[in-house]
């Protein structure tokens, strides 16, 4: 059925994001995710491609020295444009089952910190895999769309949504965006934090996979709880294997504080808002999105800091993708908002 879609509707939209990027299209939402990493064989010149989404992530930390895994999306900074050239075509593939669509109008959401050279080679390099027209919508913008805040209104949204690799202060009305920040700090400094916790507390050192299935673990709604957490790494010690239980409040509590830069950047959204705009943030709140935007004590932060009303929005991982796709089927908002 995703075939037939493929090739009657050639629009989709793309969440490329540090953690895991996503693919949608209009009218389905959600057609794919898979994880932001790339593996190359660096024995040839051209560093043939071995792997790419789930089964790159498995090689991170497991490779041999001829093999790199990598996530080539990082917040704000693209380490390498090739690689992320592979990583969209075998996202638009794997997400019509190996057929992609034929010249296809693609939104991609990037960071709002991207700078110029960088958005032309995102377009170039989704040009290159076949896509006729490319627009970039900021993430920040693409989720205050996706959580449903009426940004068409005249009143204020304001909106935190914390990725993988950076977080977003968006304040937006009458369907423009009248400021931002864009922070330095997402998930996979939550899992560096993670990683030195662990080896602080426990002498036992874990890879990246295990950090990030920790956080997963501890990101929960609230009113969820979990007993404990069981993960083996590497003793700092004896250099054997050994297994540790984790306290999941304890190390919410001891990763909590990475977050504190992503206040300073709210802080400074809001020292900037207009009486108006301020009003309206205290009438209705700051929303929270992203994956990022899970980490337990985080929406308690907030509102400590502020003294506002902090909201989790319905679904913060895919708040992101669902506003893309919004706005490819409302022509005039994507032309206001989107980079050409």
């Amino acid at each position: 059925m995703l075939r037939d879609f493929a090739r009657r509707h050639a629009e989709l939209a793309i969440d490329l994001g540090s953690t895991n990027t996503r693919v949608g299209v209009p009218g389905k939402g959600l057609v794919i995710q898979l994880p932001s990493v790339v593996a190359v064989d660096q024995r040839s010149s051209s560093r043939g491609v071995v792997a790419v989404g789930e089964e790159a992530r498995e090689m991170l930390g497991r490779t041999p020295e001829h093999i790199h895994a990598s996530r080539p999306v990082q917040g704000t900074r693209f380490e390498d444009y090739s690689l992320v050239q592979e990583l969209l075509d075998h996202a638009i593939r794997a997400a019509f089952h190996g057929r992609a669509p034929s010249r296809p109008r693609v939104a991609i959401t990037v960071s709002q910190g991207t700078e110029d050279v960088t958005r032309r080679a995102i377009q170039d390099s989704a040009r290159a895999i076949g896509a006729r027209e490319v627009v970039l919508i900021p993430k920040g913008v693409a989720a205050t769309v996706g959580s449903g805040l009426p940004v068409d209104d005249a009143v204020g949204s304001l909106l935190v949504d914390i990725g993988g690799g950076s977080a977003e202060v968006v304040l937006m009305s009458l369907g423009g965006v009248m400021d931002h920040e864009v922070v330095d700090v997402g998930g996979q400094h939550v899992d560096r934090a993670i990683v030195e916790w662990v080896a602080a507390t426990h002498g036992v050192s874990i890879g990246e996979r295990t950090s990030e299935g920790l956080k997963l673990r501890i990101a929960r709604r609230p009113g969820r709880t979990d007993s404990g957490l069981v993960v083996t790494g590497r003793d700092n010690r004896t250099g054997i294997p050994r297994e540790v239980r984790i306290d999941p409040h304890g190390l919410s509590e001891a990763v909590l504080p990475v977050m504190h830069t992503v206040v300073d950047g709210l802080q400074t959204v809001l020292s900037r808002a207009s009486a108006a705009l301020s009003a309206d943030i205290a009438d209705n709140g700051i929303v929270l999105s992203g994956g990022g935007a899970m980490l337990p004590g985080l929406v308690e932060l907030l509102r400590d800091a502020t003294g506002l009303p902090v909201i989790l929005c319905e679904d913060p991982r895919e708040a992101t993708l669902t506003g893309a796709v919004r706005l490819l089927g409302t022509p005039q908002s994507l032309d206001r908002l989107a980079w050409r």
